[in-house]
C-alpha cells in the first residue's frame, strides 16, 4: 500500500510543500492498495508538533465525510484493491469548522444555467472561496478564487457539456455538483 499527494498535471508527490497559508489549504491524497489481504485503511496522525493552532481534517468524498484527524483516527472498512486518487483530501485549517456550515450538503449548492455565456453558482449560509470545474475527462477547466455565496461563472462550453463542480467553502468543506450546460 502507498500514499501520495496528488499534484497538478499528473505529477504525484511523496512530500509536497504547500507553503504558508492563512486560513485553510487542502491537499488531495492518493492511495494505492495492491494487496488483496488489506481490508481496512486507517488514517492516523503520529506527530502534531508545530500544529497547535492548525486543525487537520480528512475529507472522504465517497462517503461525504469530513473528519477531524486530531481528535481520532479515520478508518475505511472493506477497502478494495486499486488506486484511489480522487476520494480523499487532507485539509489544514487555522479555524474550526462551523457546525452550521458542517450541516451544509451538496444539495445546498445550486449551479444553474443563466445565459449562453454564464452559469450561476449560489449557496445559503456559507461563503465559497474557490470554485473548480472539471470536464467529463477529468481535466480542470475552471479554477476561480471567490469570496461570495452568489456569483456568475463564464460559460464557454458547448450545449450538452457536462461539468463536475467542486466548491470549497470558507471553512474548508468541499461540495460537489454535476452541471449540464443547456442552450
Amino acid at each position: 500500500m502507498s500514499f501520495y499527494s496528488v499534484g497538478d498535471a499528473d505529477k504525484n508527490f511523496a512530500i509536497e510543500d504547500k507553503g504558508v497559508f492563512y486560513e485553510s489549504i487542502t491537499a488531495p491524497v492518493g492511495v494505492i492498495v495492491n494487496d488483496s489481504n488489506i481490508q481496512d485503511l486507517t488514517f492516523h496522525i503520529t506527530n502534531t508538533e508545530n500544529f497547535d493552532d492548525i486543525n487537520v481534517y480528512l475529507i472522504d468524498y465517497l462517503l461525504n465525510v469530513t473528519h477531524d484527524l486530531k481528535q481520532a483516527d479515520y478508518t475505511v472498512n472493506n477497502i478494495s484493491q486499486g488506486e484511489f486518487n480522487t476520494r480523499f483530501e487532507i485539509m489544514f485549517s487555522r479555524s474550526s469548522l462551523n457546525m452550521e456550515e458542517e450541516n451544509i450538503s451538496n444539495n445546498d449548492l445550486i449551479v444553474s444555467n443563466y445565459n449562453d455565456s454564464q452559469f450561476k453558482v449560489s449557496i445559503k449560509r456559507a461563503t465559497i472561496t474557490n470554485l473548480k470545474a472539471f470536464d467529463a475527462l477529468g481535466k480542470l477547466v475552471i479554477d476561480m478564487i471567490t469570496d461570495s455565496n452568489n456569483f456568475f461563472v463564464p460559460n464557454h462550453f458547448k450545449e450538452g457539456s457536462i461539468l463536475f463542480i467542486k466548491a470549497t467553502l470558507e471553512n474548508g468543506k468541499v461540495l460537489t455538483k454535476k452541471f449540464v450546460k443547456l442552450n
